[in-house]
């Protein structure tokens, strides 16, 4: 049989309900202090039915509807204005899935970033770290008197001057051995000293 319903109490809870709530990733959610309104008026209603006339089983609930015909209503531009909804903005910050995104939830924006030139500057730092080492062999300024070595090493051991050959050997060892002498070798030569060896060569 159909249930009879009546209403009993009707009242208005003033600034009751929230209009725009902000939900963190791990936070309570709260209200949005910059937009307002924050909260808005709500009807509650006590309504009271029994369910058959053989029995005096009363049930009661509580329906609560909004004002949509406020003037203060702040979503007054939805199609639907029928008050059988509680509409609610809501403010969700956004969660990212996976490795990458519990490392964001942990360490936020700014630790990401941190590893991130970290990283940078490891890799730059290996591809540069030892060139230090091997700079003085692939960067000479001059390299003619040491060309001018290895062709009379050449040289002597076309004439079978083997003894002569070791010892031009060692002394071409000596040099990649001692990067000051090295040095003093590979310096640019002046227009005196090119004349000589162009002389030698002739």
């Amino acid at each position: 049989e159909e249930a009879e319903s009546n209403t009993t109490i009707f009242a208005t809870f003033p600034q009751l309900f929230p209009n725009y709530v902000k939900v963190p990733a791990k936070k309570e959610p709260n209200v949005v202090e910059e937009l307002k309104p924050h909260f808005r008026d709500i009807n509650a209603t006590v309504r009271k039915s029994s369910y058959f006339e053989s029995t005096n089983s009363i049930s009661q609930w509580w329906q609560i509807q909004d004002l949509c015909d406020s003037k203060d209503y702040p979503f007054s531009y939805l199609s639907d204005k029928s008050c059988e909804y509680l509409p609610v903005v809501f403010f969700s910050d956004k969660i990212f899935t996976g490795t990458l995104g519990k490392f964001m939830s942990g360490y936020g924006i700014l630790g990401f970033y941190t590893t991130f030139v970290f990283l940078l500057s490891r890799i730059i730092r290996g591809m540069f770290d030892n060139m230090s080492y091997h700079v003085i062999y692939t960067q000479m300024p001059c390299v003619d008197r040491v060309l001018q070595l290895c062709l009379d090493i050449y040289l002597v051991r076309e004439r079978r001057e083997f003894g002569l050959e070791e010892d031009l050997y060692a002394k071409l060892i000596f040099l990649y051995r001692s990067p000051e002498t090295l040095i003093k070798w590979t310096k640019p030569f002046d227009e005196s000293a090119k004349s000589k060896v162009a002389e030698r060569r002739e």
